[in-house]
């Protein structure tokens, strides 16, 4: 798995918090279902992660399912 590091506004990142709280996850976990959901729906191809059902809520307000 890669390993990456990532900077961020403060305010998407307090955003993400919140999210990830509401969730019961950890941000990292929350970034990667983001980032998965998005290649997901880009690609058009499904990815082997049972997280992936989940609704997660992008940062811009639209919801994409995998």
């Amino acid at each position: 798995m890669a390993r990456y590091s990532l900077v961020m506004k403060d305010k998407v990142y307090v955003e993400l918090l919140k999210a990830a709280e509401r969730r019961g996850i950890s941000v990292g976990k929350l970034i990667n279902q983001i980032l998965e959901q998005f290649v997901a729906k880009e690609t058009g191809r499904e990815f082997e992660n049972e997280d992936l059902g989940r609704v997660v809520e992008v940062i811009e307000g639209e919801e994409v399912t995998a």
